[in-house]
């Protein structure tokens, strides 16, 4: 009913008369962690695993625990053991590849996902995929298409159309302009009103100074509405590249009527400025 206090006193009383019985440890346990009473929640969890040391669960408990605690290296080890005794399931291995990830041990992290993989496709290939993005926005491009290239044989057709947009990045970042498009066309086919694929399209071209093909993957990303935003910022970019200030005004307008900025308000006052003095140079 929402009294802890009581419940904890009555655990406790409950354990004095019988120290073995797990049930209650577990309970009190529970109370522990919501509690944030770490360290005594540390402590009763170490005393059931030594005496149901086969209970996955608990190895999880523990473990986020110490991440709790900023004990992330202790956490780590915690659950190498526990991959070592073979009591580590799907959650406890995606947590200790997390882990890795997060400390930049790339291989590790790697291996580990990989490992989840094999549990169950259905969470670990999304992680590979999402640490695959990390270490591309981190400029680890080798490390990202070695990731990739082990997904790739067994990649499920859901996971495909992440995979061709994690390519084509990596592309782009090496500037490797055609090959990009090559795979974001190839994505397109699987997905066309892919916002976040049309977006790199889109920018691919323009990389390429060709504008009215990356005008044209632009204003479709903008009929989508997770990319419409930013969509018209490029559109708006490349309408005041080309000195037709009034139509990168009305790109950016309707940027502001998505999502309103100081920087994208400053960036239209910017351009109407521009408008006015091209008039008064007219005249």
């Amino acid at each position: 009913v929402g009294n802890v206090v009581s419940a904890e006193m009555a655990y406790m009383q409950a354990l004095s008369g019988d120290p073995s019985n797990t049930d209650w440890k577990e309970s009190l346990l529970r109370i522990c962690v919501a509690g944030k009473q770490f360290p005594r929640a540390e402590s009763l969890v170490k005393n059931i695993i030594k005496e149901r040391p086969t209970d996955v669960q608990f190895w999880l408990v523990y473990a986020n625990i110490l991440i709790s605690e900023g004990r992330k290296l202790d956490a780590t080890v915690l659950l190498e053991t526990a991959v070592g005794m073979g009591v580590a399931n799907t959650e406890e291995l995606s947590l200790l590849g997390d882990l890795y990830a997060d400390q930049g041990l790339v291989p590790e992290a790697t291996g580990t996902y990989g490992k989840v993989v094999a549990v169950s496709s259905e969470v670990g290939e999304p992680k590979l995929l999402r640490f695959a993005e990390v270490l591309i926005s981190d400029g680890k491009l080798k490390e990202a298409q070695d990731v990739l290239a082990g997904l790739s044989p067994k990649i499920s057709p859901s996971g495909r159309v992440e995979l061709l947009q994690d390519r084509a990045d990596i592309l782009a970042a090496q500037k490797r302009w055609p090959e990009a498009r090559h795979e974001l066309e190839g994505l397109l086919a699987l997905a066309p009103l892919n916002g976040r694929a049309l977006l790199s399209l889109g920018r691919a071209y323009a990389a390429e100074d060709d504008l009215p093909r990356a005008s044209f993957a632009f204003e479709s990303a903008s009929q989508v509405s997770g990319t419409a935003y930013m969509a018209c910022l490029e559109l708006a970019n490349i309408e005041l590249k080309s000195r037709h200030y009034p139509r990168a005004v009305d790109y950016l307008e309707k940027a502001l009527n998505i999502q309103k900025t100081d920087a994208v308000e400053d960036y239209l006052a910017r351009v109407k400025s521009l408008i006015v003095k091209n008039d008064q140079q007219l005249q």
